[in-house]
């Protein structure tokens, strides 16, 4: 059989189908900062947020037991003679599991780092929590610093004269793999539906969808904040982008108030041949359903309450959604008792173009937001429909995921800019 090669450096990871394998990604990261200089500077300068020339990586461990947790990766590294050790969660997907991060920041945890043989001599030692993945993230992060691939991708720089070595052919690969992922854009003109499943070397479901979801594309009038997160559960994967007003959460004081989380919902769900979309209105106690917290939480008592207030809310929500009824439908599932209310598009979701979608859901997303602050006795605001990307800008959408404390350049539809692609390859 003769032997067939492709000029793409990416090839050998897609080819094994292991490009989106935490366990891999922190193999390579670990040996590349080992064994490669310019890729241990990169690495400390923007995922650490030290300075190279005074921070060197003193120790680092790869899957090192510390008690309730393992890191992927920990690095002992020092900042004005203090020692530092990076406890590292590396996640290639959007679904990042909220009790693993608080089993992290944990007690048992750093007394576990403190006694380690790796590091109980090391005195005055520091620890901090950093998440590094794939994808931004949007949830709950406690005390982890969060930032994403994209960063470390900035930073590369390799001389073109450098020796070529298994570390620095690694880092080519990696680098490369990671433009190509950047470079997936959602195009307005195509049906969402068939965006999401476009054929990738990666999962372009996610990626799509928050594109799609992003301030810069979508964002309705009458809604202060947003964010997008994906959730797995028996090996399905949905994804999910929430809208919410001011006063629509409420925290609870972890006793004998429950408090609220009312927000607008889209789900995407990648299974089957075509994914399935679904807009709703949930009306949820602030504390974690999903996790069991509520009823850890929380005495019958208080949850009986809860139960009523929300009955209450959504009996008032009926009676001010009648101008909507039409495509509005108010009630409670004995199965979801926090899905109070379902929105229906005119659209077919897929044959109609991302952005006439985007046009329909704004539209329905605005009205619902003031028949809820009504229903919620809040003074009615003017709805003003505006477009929300400025003419010409229809491809901008949602470019890189950097972090928003850093707000380094943004890596466009053909990778890094001239100035900043310092990466050979």
């Amino acid at each position: 059989m003769a032997r067939t090669s492709q000029s793409s450096p990416d090839n050998l990871l897609v080819a094994l189908g292991v490009q989106d394998r935490e366990d891999v990604i922190t193999n390579l990261l670990a040996y590349c900062i080992e064994h490669a200089s310019c890729f241990r500077n990169a690495f400390v300068k923007s995922v650490l947020g030290l300075d190279p020339s005074g921070s060197g990586v003193r120790k680092l461990l790869v899957r090192h037991e510390f008690g309730p947790c393992t890191p992927d990766l920990s690095v002992l590294t020092s900042q004005y003679r203090r020692p530092i050790v990076f406890l590292i969660k590396i996640s290639m997907t959007a679904d990042v599991e909220p009790r693993e991060l608080r089993q992290y920041c944990s007690e048992a945890t750093r007394q576990a780092v403190m006694r380690d043989p790796c590091f109980k001599s090391v005195p005055d030692l520091e620890i901090r929590y950093l998440l590094l993945s794939l994808h931004p993230f949007e949830g709950e992060a406690y005390e982890f610093r969060t930032i994403t691939l994209g960063n470390l991708l900035l930073a590369l720089y390799c001389p073109p004269t450098q020796k070529k070595t298994v570390a620095t052919q690694l880092q080519a690969i990696f680098a490369h793999m990671m433009r190509s992922y950047y470079r997936i854009r959602l195009r307005p003109n195509e049906p969402l539906s068939q965006e999401v499943l476009r054929p990738s070397s990666y999962d372009t479901v996610f990626v799509i969808f928050r594109q799609f979801f992003a301030r810069a594309f979508f964002f309705p009038a009458g809604v202060t904040e947003r964010r997008v997160i994906s959730r797995s559960l028996n090996h399905n994967v949905t994804h999910i982008a929430q809208f919410w007003g001011e006063d629509w959460l409420r925290p609870g004081d972890g006793t004998s108030d429950a408090g609220r989380r009312l927000f607008i919902q889209a789900t995407c769900s990648s299974g089957g041949r075509h994914p399935h979309f679904g807009f709703y209105l949930r009306y949820e106690p602030f504390s974690d359903c999903a996790s069991g917290e509520f009823e850890r939480n929380y005495p019958e008592s208080v949850r009986s309450d809860f139960a009523q207030q929300r009955t209450a809310f959504s009996s008032r929500l009926r009676e001010c959604a009648d101008p909507i009824s039409d495509w509005f439908s108010v009630g409670n599932w004995r199965k979801r008792p926090c899905q109070i209310a379902t929105m229906h598009l005119q659209s077919n979701i897929r044959h109609v173009s991302a952005a006439a979608l985007r046009d329909e859901l704004v539209d329905k997303f605005a009205r619902v937001a003031a028949v809820v602050d009504k229903a919620l006795g809040k003074a009615q605001p003017v709805i003003a429909v505006v477009d929300n990307v400025p003419e010409g800008q229809q491809d901008q959408v949602d470019a890189v995921n950097v972090a928003p404390e850093q707000n380094p350049p943004q890596v466009s539809a053909d990778g890094p800019a001239p100035e900043q692609q310092q990466t050979q390859e």
